[in-house]
């Protein structure tokens, strides 16, 4: 009776460590995922920064840090362009219909600026918090 009740006690600890092993993995997935959204459109910003490019050049360069897909991008193209931090205009492609290009306008680099001295905030009180050095 005795091994029985450990077995079961036992039994029971293991399966809560586990599901708070589960708890903790989607908590930080979550926070990944919270993360990446936040910082998505200054990537974004980033890229256009450097060169105009059609949405799915910006998923390649985007696809293996944050993960994101083509479903992703052009919900965040149409907020951008409606923002008007970037514009739009169609080049012919020998390959296929003409690419829709994306632009970074004037305003949108004024908010690249603006969101990269405020990612840098960040940053740098979460290290400090975290007591790691930049």
């Amino acid at each position: 009776m005795h091994g029985t009740l450990h077995c079961k006690v036992h039994c029971y600890i293991l399966s809560i460590n586990k599901w708070v092993s589960v708890v903790d993995c989607r908590k930080t997935a979550e926070m990944k995922t919270q993360l990446k959204k936040g910082a998505l459109e200054m990537c974004v910003l980033a890229i256009l920064d450097e060169e105009d490019c059609y949405a799915y050049n910006i998923v390649v360069q985007l696809a293996d840090g944050l993960e994101m897909s083509e479903g992703t991008i052009y919900p965040l193209m149409r907020r951008l362009t409606n923002e008007g931090w970037v514009s739009t205009y169609l080049v012919e492609s020998a390959s296929g219909p003409s690419r829709k290009y994306y632009k970074l306008e004037k305003t949108g680099r004024a908010e690249l600026k603006r969101m990269r001295g405020d990612w840098q905030e960040f940053v740098t009180e979460v290290n400090k918090i975290l007591g790691v050095s930049a």
